[in-house]
């Protein structure tokens, strides 16, 4: 009974942390819209993007870690980034991880192409449930911008949430249940459809290597490569070039200033297709198959349908659920309050 009320302890704390989450993303929301409110008319797009780029940080990672080491008591967080050993070996699996996750991407994009074909014309499946169109950036500065953020800030603040305090917090009432529930609410941190399931996949995987590794080095690192390959693509999508080419203005050729632009960006679409591929069929050959590590299974006598019951039934839990449910049909919720302040929806 002692660890019953310990573990409904623990996850009355998580579900508090992941409200905080979402409440600060809807402070974010607040806070970008106010920054085009107050801003020139005239002020570039480089500096709103940047600008907006900054809030997000402050809001999306900041705030929350902040929040979540005092309510969960993290002492010592460097600590989680011990070197592990055989560290060769654990990145070893960044093929299957990232073939994995673009296979589900992949998958997702499909479904959604699929049922916007079954949907009433006045329903956007995408924008209904958010997309990462957003992201674009609109030029090779804010291109530069994006890659830090995605490479860096996201890599180091979204491990440390998901797998330094979620997954490690619950770590001792079942490594898979674990695992499984750190790795959906990393999904669900994105606020988005599109990114959902293969963030939730790569979640998976990357607090399996950090049960097995029991550092966050190795899943940071390979979060950081992960996001790193989708941070080039966007950059390279922010240039000139690849914006007249996708537009369609190289239909009779491509000007000879445009060729090393778009011989870079072939190679570098070829290989990460090879990466993809080759990564996919490691995937369904050795995945969760690993050799040196094996996940332990702790707390046998409590199955794992009743720690799901006791998890999703906190009432921060439950609160958390709403609130996800609001950022993915489109933030109903910030566009009522944004409304009655400013006397318009956004």
């Amino acid at each position: 009974m002692e660890k019953i009320s310990d573990f409904k302890t623990v996850c009355f704390k998580i579900g508090l942390i992941m409200t905080v989450f979402f409440i600060s993303r809807m402070g974010c929301s607040f806070a970008i819209e106010f920054m085009y409110r107050i801003l020139p008319d005239n002020t570039s797009a480089t500096t709103l993007y940047v600008g907006s780029l900054v809030l997000q940080d402050l809001f999306l990672y900041i705030i929350p870690i902040i929040a979540a080491v005092i309510i969960m008591k993290v002492k010592n967080p460097l600590s989680l980034y011990k070197k592990p050993p055989r560290i060769a070996k654990a990145l070893g699996n960044f093929p299957a991880m990232y073939g994995l996750g673009q296979l589900t991407n992949y998958l997702t994009l499909i479904a959604v192409w699929v049922f916007s074909n079954f949907t009433p014309d006045n329903i956007e499946l995408e924008k209904s449930f958010g997309s990462m169109a957003a992201m674009m950036p609109p030029n090779f500065i804010c291109g530069i911008a994006l890659a830090v953020r995605m490479i860096f800030s996201a890599a180091i603040y979204e491990e440390f949430f998901a797998r330094g305090i979620i997954l490690k917090s619950l770590k001792p009432y079942g490594t898979g249940f674990a695992i499984m529930v750190s790795g959906i609410l990393f999904g669900l941190m994105h606020g988005n459809f599109q990114q959902l399931f293969y963030a939730t996949v790569v979640g998976i995987v990357l607090g399996y290597i950090y049960v097995q590794t029991d550092s966050l080095l190795i899943p940071t690192i390979l979060h950081a490569v992960f996001n790193s390959i989708s941070a080039v693509m966007l950059l390279f999508m922010s240039t000139d070039t690849l914006q007249n080419f996708m537009m369609g203005d190289f239909m009779d050729g491509i000007p000879d200033n445009n060729m090393m632009v778009m011989a870079i960006f072939s190679m570098f679409f070829v290989l990460t297709l090879g990466l993809m591929i080759a990564g996919m069929a490691l995937a369904f050959k050795r995945i969760f198959r690993f050799k040196i590590y094996k996940v332990t299974n702790t707390w046998q006598e409590v199955g794992t349908g009743k720690k799901a019951a006791l998890f999703f039934t906190r009432i921060p839990i439950i609160l958390m659920c709403v609130l996800t449910i609001d950022a993915f049909a489109g933030s109903i919720i910030f566009q009522k309050i944004a409304g009655f302040i400013w006397g318009t929806q956004t």
